[in-house]
């Protein structure tokens, strides 16, 4: 199914980074828009690393230019606001 090019795909990290390295028919180059949905909680669970990963992946894969990084998240802690400083551009926060 995702080498028909899905709209949208929906996972967690880890089987994002899975099918990222295994699968041949998928990759990051035409993301447009990419959300960290609980960003506060996937760092609470150790998941820095694993999001670091996509980023990097997403970075070096996409042929996007004005692709749209949203990170959502309950808190406004100082793992979050490394996190934002990390992945966004001129971030707003609401």
């Amino acid at each position: 199914m995702l080498g028909n090019k899905p709209e949208i795909v929906v996972a967690t990290t880890g089987r994002l980074i899975d099918i990222l390295m295994n699968s041949k028919s998928f990759e990051l180059g035409n993301i447009e828009t990419l959300v960290l949905d609980e960003a506060d909680k996937l760092l609470e669970m150790g998941f820095k690393d694993m999001i670091l990963k996509i980023l990097a992946m997403l970075k070096e894969q996409s042929d996007v230019v004005n692709r749209q990084t949203i990170l959502l998240s309950a808190t406004l802690n100082q793992g979050i606001k490394e996190l934002a400083e990390l992945a966004l551009t001129s971030p707003v926060i609401i």
